[in-house]
């Protein structure tokens, strides 16, 4: 899709704080190339705190890839989400002044949360409560989504505890470390404030309003 000329005011990444992001990410150069990101997924661990990956669903959509780790068909009291981490496709739908780290800045103005810049990674931490947002059948569950300055592409987890979260986070920046031949003896499990606020979902249609489009129907 072409991009087009804003028709909303655009967020100003250099308004946002510095904070150093959790488990080193500012540290990892984001790929943005669509092959290369296929290469990172491709490279992920079969396992993430014992909990084996999954496929992704057979009807995810083209500008995104997703990996899964749990069991998405457990249930108990309620619904129990795997660990999920996504990359989607938001700038080539925005207009040409935008990337996908507007769409986050733009996120952190309507959802409350964490919002930083590490480097050239701009990063949100946020917490999503059944009470709030995900209906009585939907556990709270955590999210981390980031995007690099000028990319086009955004990252997100997913994960019903901060643990889960950030050893999913982990087992992702150990995966592109490894494979730039970066890794460090240890990594930093620095971990976001906790706060309350929006899911995945609403990160597609943070980009939609910035690109003035109608966002499609998203689920996770």
């Amino acid at each position: 899709m072409p991009k087009h000329a804003s028709p909303v005011a655009i967020p100003d990444l250099a308004a946002v704080p510095e904070i150093d992001a959790p488990i080193d990410l500012g540290n990892i150069e984001l790929p943005d190339a669509r092959d290369d990101i296929e290469t990172l997924f491709a490279s992920l661990p079969p396992t993430v705190l014992n909990q084996v990956r999954l496929s992704a669903p057979s009807d995810e959509a083209p500008d995104r890839l997703s990996a899964y780790y749990g069991d998405r068909d457990r249930t108990s009291d309620r619904t129990v989400l795997p660990m999920v981490f996504q990359a989607i496709d938001v700038g080539s739908a925005l207009p040409s002044e935008l990337s996908a780290a507007h769409a986050i800045v733009q996120l952190a103005t309507t959802s409350p949360g964490t919002l930083g810049r590490d480097g050239d990674n701009y990063w949100f931490a946020q917490q999503l409560s059944a009470e709030q947002d995900a209906g009585p059948e939907l556990p709270t569950h955590y999210v981390l989504s980031w995007a690099s300055q000028d990319g086009e592409w955004l990252y997100a987890v997913l994960a019903s505890s901060p643990a889960e979260r950030d050893a999913l986070l982990a087992a992702v920046v150990e995966t592109r470390l490894r494979r730039s031949g970066t890794m460090p003896v240890q990594l930093s499990m620095r971990r976001p404030a906790p706060a309350l606020g929006a899911g995945l979902g609403v990160l597609v249609h943070s980009s939609a309003r910035l690109s003035g489009t109608k966002p499609a129907e998203t689920t996770f």
